[in-house]
Order: C-alpha cells, then structure tokens, then sequence
C-alpha cells in the first residue's frame, strides 16, 4: 500500500540529508514525525511518496532508516560478484549483507537487525536466503520501488525539463512575435497579407540576429512613410523589409531618418 509508491532512480550508495526543519536524531535519521525528506546519492535520488506516513514503519526512525538502506543497497540490474572466495550472481533487487554488518552499517543491534527482518518478511517486504557465510536480501516487488524506465516516462510526461518548457516557451514568444508584427504591417499599410512559413523564417532569421519587435516596427513605419505613394510602394510587403540584405539598412534608416533617393535605393 505505502511503500509501493516509494520510488528511487539510479541508486548507488546512501547519504542521507533532512530538509530544513526536520530534526535528526542519533544515527542521523529523522524524527519520525517530520513530514518527509529525500535522499541524495552518489548517482540518482530517492523520492518517497506521502503514503509512507501512514505505513507502521514510518513510526520508527531507526526502522525506516534501515529499511531505505536495503533500497539503496539492492542491486540495480544483475551482477556477477566474489564473496568470501566463491562466485555469486546478485539479481536485480537483491543484495549480500550479514546481521553483523548489517548491524554496523544501520546502527541497530544483532537483535534488531533480526526483528527487523522477520518483520519485512512478514509484511512480505523482503525474502531473505541466508547461507553460513552471508545473507541475501531480495526486495519484494523491487520494481514497484525502482522502475526507472516508467518512471522516467511518467516524469517526461507529467513534469517537463527545464530545457522543454524553455523551448516552448521560446516557441510560444515567438508566434506571438510573429503575430505582433504581421499585424501591425497590416495596420500601418491597410493590408490583410497572412503569416507564411517563409515569412516566419525571415522574421525569424532577423530576431537571430538581434532584432526585437520594436525594431520591425520602426522598419515598418520608416519604409511607409518613405514609400508610399510612391513608386517603390510595389516593395512594401514583409518579403522586401525583413529580408536579410536590406533589413539592417532600413534599420539604420530609421533611426537616422535619412532621406531615402527612391531611385538609387534598390529594394529587390
């Protein structure tokens, strides 16, 4: 029920941090009324789910301490290992301890390491092997815990990365850009030209370069007043003023105000 939403990425060793305002206790876990925290390691993180407050372990602090040390323990994916001599295969969800060590690296007693194992394996949380030289562990249902690979889609899925949400923010400004300007040419010259793909390339070409909208605007409203009425009026469309080799002079233009020798200025 609890611990089944309780689920880590790339698990490698343990350290453990409190967040601001939860208290620690001896041997560094927390106090077992503190509303979560997470676990950094070396590679990947550990997040627990809120349901773990309502699960038996959460009201012990020891407990829960050593029960978050056999995740971060359990083996990630399957490897071949020498213990004491022989060759053993670690499955994906196990991993080799002894009451001792155990004992050493929890912080609790020989006889809490084995109350604290009969009472996994009786909320069928692990299974345990033991052998005269050491103990394997298994993590019951261990992809409940550590399904990277859904987890990673459910978290592409339902929270994006920063570099996504950058890019379609950017996307977003951008058609909102290319909107703002079309419909200011329209405004200015009494036109109704629509937004093509051509043109968005140019617009866009221009705002790569440096150009805002204001920029456009003063080309715009610089190229109208100069033009029309004139015969170079043919030129005012957005494919003669955004175009790459003639944008940065009627740039300049509009801020200088020059006047502009109709027959001399070459638009195409």
């Amino acid at each position: 029920m609890g611990w089944r939403s309780l689920n880590f990425e790339n698990v490698c060793v343990e350290t453990i941090f409190v967040t601001p305002g939860i208290t620690p206790i001896a041997g560094g876990a927390t106090h077992p009324k503190a509303v979560g925290f997470f676990i950094e390691m070396e590679e990947g993180w550990l997040k627990l789910h809120r349901k773990i407050l309502k699960h038996w372990i959460w009201s012990d602090a020891y407990y829960l301490r050593a029960w978050i040390y056999c995740l971060l323990r359990a083996n990630h994916e399957k490897k071949r290992v020498m213990i004491k001599g022989q060759i053993t295969d670690i499955n994906r969800g196990e991993f080799v301890t002894s009451l001792h060590k155990f004992s050493k690296e929890t912080e609790l007693s020989v006889q809490q390491v084995r109350t604290f194992f009969k009472l996994l394996q009786k909320d069928k949380m692990i299974s345990k092997n033991p052998t005269k030289k050491v103990t394997k562990l298994t993590i019951c249902n261990y992809d409940s815990y550590n399904d990277v690979q859904q987890g990673e889609q459910q978290s592409d899925n339902k929270h994006p990365t920063h570099h996504q949400q950058r890019t379609r923010t950017n996307k977003n400004e951008k058609n909102i850009i290319y909107n703002q300007i079309i419909d200011h040419f329209n405004k200015t010259l009494n036109r109704q030209i629509k937004l093509t793909t051509s043109r968005k390339q140019q617009i866009n070409g221009r705002i790569k370069e440096g150009y805002s909208l204001e920029d456009f605007k003063k080309v715009i409203d610089t190229m109208n007043r100069k033009w029309r009425g004139t015969e170079m009026e043919q030129y005012l469309t957005p494919d003669t003023l955004f175009r790459a080799s003639k944008f940065p002079k009627y740039r300049e233009m509009a801020d200088n105000n020059k006047s502009i020798n109709h027959h001399n200025l070459e638009a195409n």
